[in-house]
């Protein structure tokens, strides 16, 4: 059998190899960058991605890289209604002064959106 694989130059397909092991030996990650397009500069996530790539190329795995834009969220458990009229009451006030705007401008480069009213 190795004869015939020298012979014809045979090397393995990694398509036809996922298919009949129904793995694919691919590692997604998203990553969050900028609104402009541009990859966030943050050391811990750089560290954690390039962490990532090594593990990646040690274990042989092809890594597919998808940046989406961020988008900025809080969660909060269900019911606590205090630290929500807090977290409303705390945006409001620095919507309405500009400060939100500042760090609009400042952090994304971008005039602040318009916000969802509720």
């Amino acid at each position: 059998m190795r004869q015939a694989i020298d012979a014809l130059s045979y090397s393995p397909n990694r398509v036809a190899q996922s298919l009949s092991l129904q793995r694919t030996k691919t590692l997604g990650v998203v990553v969050e960058s900028m609104n402009t397009g541009r990859f966030t500069t943050n050391p811990f996530c750089i560290a954690v991605l390039d962490g990532f790539l090594e593990y990646s190329s040690e274990a042989d795995y092809q890594v597919k890289i998808v940046l989406r834009p961020l988008h900025f969220g809080i969660g909060m458990r269900r019911g606590e209604i205090d630290k929500l009229q807090w977290l409303n009451t705390f945006v409001y006030t620095i919507k309405n002064n500009g400060e939100l705007e500042a760090i609009s401008r400042k952090w994304r480069g971008l005039p602040l959106e318009n916000l969802p009213v509720f």
